[in-house]
Formats: structure tokens, sequence, C-alpha cells
């Protein structure tokens, strides 16, 4: 990109799930050094839209999320991406050393947003699921019994 995206919008196939009181779809975005960067995230529908709170300077940047859909199957996925701004836009040289793309990090790495991610879930949303899916195997055991008699 040659400028810093205003918003970043994630479309999917299918109704994404939203409970009561509990985001299920989490979303980070961070720096190629791993700073997870302020945003706003938004779901509706099949749509999740992430705003980034400040205007991102030149870069790779790692945008990381974990949504359910509406069947209930959790979808997480990461991608980069990179921004890099025409020199006249920079605000001081300091600036664009301190955005300069650092060494490949290590593969293991890649993976610790999504952990991190998991670990923002509140319970209460595990519960919940919990309920609801012990509920319809009552719901298949109480219906296949009934029809047996």
């Amino acid at each position: 990109m040659t400028e810093s995206p205003e918003q970043i919008e994630l479309n999917f196939s299918a109704d994404l799930q939203q409970l009561a009181g509990a985001e299920t779809s989490v979303v980070a975005l961070s720096a190629e050094d791993g700073t997870k960067l302020a945003s706003v995230v938004s779901t509706k529908g099949k749509t999740v839209t992430v705003v980034p709170e400040k205007k991102l300077a030149s870069g790779t940047y790692k945008l990381v999320y974990r949504v359910v859909s509406s069947d209930g199957h959790p979808i997480e996925e990461s991608f980069n991406f990179t921004v890099k701004l025409p020199v006249a836009a920079s605000a001081t040289p300091s600036e664009s050393a301190t955005n300069a793309p650092a060494p490949s990090e290590p593969a293991e790495q890649n993976n610790e947003p999504i952990q991190q991610l998991g670990s923002q879930i509140s319970p209460v949303i595990w519960v919940i699921v919990g309920i609801a899916i012990l509920g319809a195997a009552i719901a298949v055991l109480v219906k296949f019994t009934r029809q047996n008699k």
C-alpha cells in the first residue's frame, strides 16, 4: 500500500456469531516487531471492520483474527501487509530509520498472536457455547427417545 489504510475490512461467506454482552470476533493488528497497535474493531453480519487509531507509518504489519461463524466453527487466520509511504510523506529521517524492516523472525513467533488472542476471549463465551452444545445434545436425545416410543 502506498498510504495508511483508514480501515481494513474482512468479509466472510456466512454471518458471524455474536453473543449478547460478549465479543466473539477478536482481532489484533501489530507492527513487524510484534507491538500491538490500538484499533477499533466492529462486527456486523459477514463483515469485520478494523480501524487503526493512528495512521500507519511505512513498514510491515500483521493482522491476526479469530471469529466464530454462524454454524459455531471458529475461523482463525493472519496475513501480513506492507505500507510504503512516499519518501516526501515521511516526517523525519529518524522515524524512517525506526520503521525499517527488521531481520526475519523465526516461524515459531508467527503463531504467538493467535495464541494471545485465545487468552483474550472471555471464559463466559466458552461457558455459553458449552451450554448451547449440551442443550442441543439433550434436545436431540429427547427427540430420538420420543420417536422410539
